[in-house]
This record gives C-alpha cells, sequence and structure tokens, in this order.
C-alpha cells in the first residue's frame, strides 16, 4: 500500500493508493467529515474511481453513458491534475472516470 498522501479536493481527505498485481491501482480515501456521522449513514462508499487510461477514453465513455440516460458530469481537470468526469451510479454513489 503506497505512503498516505493529503488530497486538495475535498480538503482534509487522506488518500492511499492499492497497487494490483497488474499495475492497476485502488484509491482508498477517508475524510474528516465521517468521524462525526453515526454508522447508519456511512455504510457504503462515498464514491468508486476507475482509471481508463486516457483523456479520449474517459471523453468517450462519458458520451456512452450520456447517451444511455446515465447522469454525467463535464469531464474536468482536477486540483490535483488529473482528468476525470463523474457519473452518478446506483444508489447515488459517484463513479470517477479517470485518465
Amino acid at each position: 500500500m503506497g505512503e498516505p498522501r493529503r488530497r486538495h479536493k475535498p480538503p482534509g481527505a487522506l488518500s492511499r493508493l492499492v497497487a494490483l498485481p497488474n499495475g492497476d491501482q485502488i484509491e482508498l480515501m477517508t475524510a474528516p467529515w465521517l468521524a462525526g456521522l453515526d454508522t447508519a449513514r456511512r455504510v457504503g462508499w462515498a464514491h468508486v474511481a476507475i482509471s481508463l487510461g486516457s483523456e479520449a477514453a474517459v471523453d468517450a465513455l462519458a458520451v456512452r453513458l450520456k447517451r444511455d440516460r446515465f447522469e454525467v458530469g463535464p469531464a474536468h481537470r482536477t486540483g490535483e491534475g488529473g482528468y476525470e468526469a463523474v457519473v452518478r451510479g446506483p444508489g447515488g454513489v459517484s463513479i470517477e472516470i479517470t485518465a
């Protein structure tokens, strides 16, 4: 597991990357505002992030998902210089598709 790193957005969040054998990574994130919530409100994921490897792939999937009537926010640069679009998934979970 990677070293913890502070996030700029959302403020105060702390994440670690877990490397999988094939080179893919999973980001695990916590945030200070979660500590104050009762456990009934903390069940589930805040979001899931999936890396597609390129900005073109993010743009293409975002168009396809919009066409299939998913709620998709505009692709954008993150505060850390990444590129993503956010899709509203089942149960309201945000799914970040990243380059």
